[in-house]
């Protein structure tokens, strides 16, 4: 502990001075506690701007300072710091004063011994942090709920905004279909297409934003997979700026989706060229793993009561322009930017695949002293042990891939499948969207299905109970009213078993599924979807 001695009065100054080191033998302050001492407010001033004081024990006749002047200027240079009066007036109207304007206490000197001096200095310090956790804990509940209020927004957009891409790139395929080869008409569908590729991305980074992005689980080493994004990376990096980098080599397994953690890194790296501009700069990143005790954890940005343990961490750090403490607090809500307005979603989207990954990170950062940014990841050992201590049943368990494999952002369209006659049949198309729901019902029925549509669960299962026999496969939305998806999902198992399933969502498959019971369906595909890969799908259930 340091204490600083404010006392102008050399003898005064000498008995605190005893009772302090009385009160260390008595360990009513710790043993090893420094004690400071000054005669005057500015030297005080110029103390606590220079130096960590724990506590402040403070004479108010001071050379250059009488009465709550002193505890008042002290207060406004170092707000956390406690104050400890310590007079030789017993002024109650003044006592009363300082109380309310946040002094910890007030001793007369002439009453003072050191067992009270010394529980004085402790339970100012005690007070003081007690304050602080309080305020902390009070700050990460409200960023929580900020943030999940975010997530929900971010998540009902996407879905939503998904269903219109939907319609849109579904009734643009049935349009290819009518077309000859050489139609002029093809180069404005190929621009839709492009641009629901594009839009779909957008809907991608609002998913991950909001901690929903659809996750490819793999034991991963955090260093290699850093380490093949770097030459890419080296590529697209101004020439002005200078990589480093100190990758740990045996780092313990992280259970993660390589290609959002690539996306995380370059995200990290660009923001950071960017705080550097167009001056020569360097860009550090580095890697390792610690223990991350529980005080580490709940200064970060995002606690969410991750667990103390082992975390892999990676640092990214520049040389750029820095941030002050309130662009610190905002460089993680969607679309705020330093930049120009109109900026994405790039912090909301870092932070998306950090929650996503049940990690924490932390930003570093002064004005004209660059900017540092770590993000802790937990070892598969402790995030294992977390999930089997508090299992999520709204989620599916860590290791159960969302999908086989991720297509690339810009993949071709397949050429159209039509239903060959022995796969003839009837598929009920389950959605609450009207268009979601017809352009799915012309595709089918282009191919040479039949198609009995229904607008929600229950009016599925009402259709599929007066005319089981005739439905061949159930295409069923996952998010509707009435009765949800994963709800018809299981009456369906019920009244019809062996019934193929295939479940469509504007979510992730790994979020959809993870929200079913029991059995999950045949088959799984994201909206938007093309016509082309609908009558895929749904062919290669009915040849199961």
């Amino acid at each position: 502990m340091k204490i600083l001695l404010v006392e102008d009065n050399p003898g005064d100054a000498r008995l605190i001075r005893e009772m302090v080191l009385a009160a260390k033998a008595e360990r009513t302050v710790p043993p090893g506690s420094e004690l400071a001492e000054v005669a005057r407010l500015d030297e005080a001033l110029e103390a606590v701007a220079t130096t960590r004081f724990d506590v402040v024990l403070l004479d108010l006749g001071l050379p250059d300072a009488r009465g709550l002047e002193g505890p008042r200027r002290i207060r406004k240079a170092a707000p956390d710091l406690p104050i400890v009066i310590m007079t030789g007036l017993d002024d109650r109207e003044t006592t009363n004063r300082a109380m309310t304007e946040g002094v910890q206490d007030f001793l007369l000197k002439e009453e003072v011994n050191a067992r009270w001096l010394g529980r004085a200095i402790r339970y100012a310090v005690e007070r003081v942090r007690a304050e602080s956790r309080r305020q902390q804990l009070a700050e990460h509940v409200q960023r929580a709920r900020k943030l999940e209020s975010l997530a929900v927004m971010a998540g009902g957009l996407a879905h939503d905004f998904n269903n219109l891409l939907q319609i849109i790139s579904g009734n643009a395929s049935l349009a290819s279909l009518d077309l000859s080869a050489d139609s002029p008409a093809r180069d404005n569908l190929e621009r839709i297409d492009r641009a629901v590729t594009r839009a779909k991305e957008l809907t991608t980074q609002m998913l991950l934003s909001s901690g929903l992005g659809a996750m490819v689980w793999r034991d991963l080493d955090l260093s290699a997979e850093i380490d093949n994004s770097l030459a890419l990376m080296k590529t697209w990096l101004p020439k002005n700026v200078h990589v480093k980098y100190n990758l740990a080599v045996a780092l313990p397994a992280v259970r993660g989706d390589g290609f959002q953690l690539r996306q995380l890194l370059v995200n990290l790296v660009t923001n950071a060229a960017e705080a550097i501009g167009e001056s020569r700069g360097v860009i550090s990143i580095a890697t390792g793993v610690r223990h991350a005790t529980r005080e580490v954890l709940a200064d970060c940005y995002v606690d969410d009561g991750r667990p103390e343990g082992s975390y892999v961490f990676v640092d990214v750090s520049d040389s750029g322009k820095g941030m002050d403490a309130q662009t610190i607090a905002r460089v993680f809500d969607p679309f705020f930017s330093t930049k120009f307005a109109g900026r994405g979603l790039g912090g909301a989207t870092v932070l998306g695949i950090v929650r996503g990954h049940r990690g924490s990170v932390k930003v570093t950062s002064e004005p004209d002293r660059g900017t540092k940014i770590t993000v802790l990841l937990p070892s598969k050992q402790l995030l294992e042990e977390t999930l089997r201590d508090t299992p999520r049943p709204d989620r599916k368990p860590v290791g159960v891939p969302a999908t086989p494999e991720r297509p690339g952002p810009h993949e071709p369209p397949a050429p159209p499948v039509q239903a060959p006659d022995r796969l003839k049949g009837t598929v009920l198309v389950v959605d609450d969207e009207d268009g979601v729901r017809e352009v799915a019902q012309l595709t089918l029925e282009s191919a040479g299905f039949e198609t009995l549509t229904a607008s929600d669960g229950q009016e599925a299962l009402d259709l599929l109970r007066a005319r089981s026999d005739q439905i061949s496969v159930v295409l069923l939305d996952a998010t509707m009213p009435r009765m949800s998806g994963p709800s018809a999902l299981a009456e369906i198992r019920r009244i019809a078993p062996g019934r193929p399933v295939i479940m469509m969502s504007g979510y992730s498959e790994a979020d959809t599924l993870g929200a079913t019971d029991g059995e999950p369906p045949e088959a799984f595909i994201q909206k938007p979807y093309r016509a082309e890969s609908l009558l895929a799908t749904v062919c290669r259930v009915l040849t199961r």
